[in-house]
């Protein structure tokens, strides 16, 4: 007589954890690098509150506004200053940081984010060695930022 039942093994049981999970998808609006060099127009700020939106229900306004507060405190330092340029550059394994200490769909959520502030932060890397540009793309940069927070505080965005 077998103890054990005949499906052992196949981990898929209904209702179940072991059932397969669909991925979260979240479509990530295409970089324009012209938000950065010249600033975010119409167009992009549109496409900006729907990417807010598609983020809303998987990363806490926190979250944002930590990040945030480390940008602006940057911002207010200047960017010109040798350790802001450390600072900054900083800004992306604190988000990678993030993105690992999360769960499955805010991680993947962050990880979205985090592809997409990145090349923003990369635009403003290359503008380093000129004073005025850098000034320039930095402020471009944070208003880019604080799109996303405010369109994702007005698509319902809290901390849960």
């Amino acid at each position: 007589m077998n103890k054990y039942p005949q499906n052992r093994g196949t981990g898929h049981r209904q209702g179940s954890q072991y059932q397969k999970r669909e991925t979260l998808k979240i479509p990530k609006p295409d970089f324009n690098p012209n938000w950065i060099t010249e600033g975010i127009d119409m167009e992009g700020l549109d496409k900006i509150s729907k990417f807010a939106e598609d983020l809303n229900p998987y990363i806490k306004t926190s979250k944002l506004r930590k990040f945030y507060g480390e940008v602006k405190r940057i911002q207010v330092k200047g960017i010109s200053e040798n350790s802001e340029k450390i600072a900054f550059r900083m800004l992306k394994p604190k988000l990678a940081y993030a993105v690992g200490r999360e769960s499955k769909d805010e991680a993947i959520a962050l990880r979205c984010l985090n592809e997409f502030i990145s090349e923003g932060l990369n635009i403003v890397d290359k503008s380093f060695g000129d004073a005025k540009i850098e000034k320039l793309y930095y402020n471009n940069f944070v208003n880019l930022f604080e799109s996303i927070i405010a369109f994702h505080k007005y698509h319902g965005g809290k901390d849960k």
